[in-house]
């Protein structure tokens, strides 16, 4: 399981110390952080592995954009499930989750 730090605009509605914490520099940097956490936690997954990738936001860059540059980067995943969460949808607050697979027959 990778829950990486994100910029938490999903549960903004209940945490609204947030709009004054997060700056955009702050926000920009994510992905990078994010793929490197979720790359490193690939490293130690055993074949045939269930890797989960989840935010608590709901912004493009931070999630889908995430699993497409590690799958590009990583043949040996694939994608089972991704998901978006959103709380005018969903009747709950923003998340992200994708679930990847460490496909043994791609070695």
């Amino acid at each position: 399981m990778a829950d990486v730090p994100c910029s938490g605009l999903g549960v903004i509605r209940r945490k609204a110390d947030l709009r004054l914490k997060k700056n955009p520099a702050e926000i920009s940097e994510l992905p990078k952080l994010q793929l490197e956490i979720l790359s490193s936690a690939a490293k130690a997954l055993k074949r045939g592995g269930i890797l989960i990738y989840s935010t608590c936001t709901i912004l493009k860059r931070e999630n889908e954009e995430v699993i497409k540059k590690f799958l590009s980067l990583n043949e040996n995943f694939k994608l089972i499930e991704m998901k978006t969460l959103f709380p005018h949808i969903d009747n709950t607050d923003g998340f992200f989750y994708a679930k990847l697979l460490n496909d043994v027959s791609q070695r």
